[in-house]
């Protein structure tokens, strides 16, 4: 495993992150900038998947994009591999059932 640091915080990283991260941020692309997509897609396999995590994240609420319930999974899979906080990925909007 890959040690990250991101701000005040550091995490462990998988092979799984940085190959689901990227893959995560491709599912998005046409609702986000491509120039977007490619930034998370490179901090991703440069082993910034917190990084690249939390500013998908981002970037998906300041764009009102609305996930699919697989998508929502996805990124919540990331989180949890990353020992992220809920507070990641849960402003994010999603169809409630």
């Amino acid at each position: 495993q890959i040690l990250l640091e991101t701000f005040s915080h550091r995490q462990q990283a998988s092979k799984y992150c940085q190959f689901n991260g990227a893959e995560t941020a491709l599912t998005f692309n046409g609702r986000l900038a491509g120039e977007d997509i490619r930034e998370y897609i490179s901090l991703a396999e440069h082993n910034e998947c917190v990084v690249a995590l939390e500013n998908l994240c981002t970037q998906l609420r300041e764009y009102d994009v609305v996930l699919a319930p697989e998508e929502l999974a996805n990124i919540q899979a990331l989180a949890n591999e990353m020992n992220l906080k809920a507070d990641t990925w849960a402003f994010l909007k999603y169809p409630k059932s």
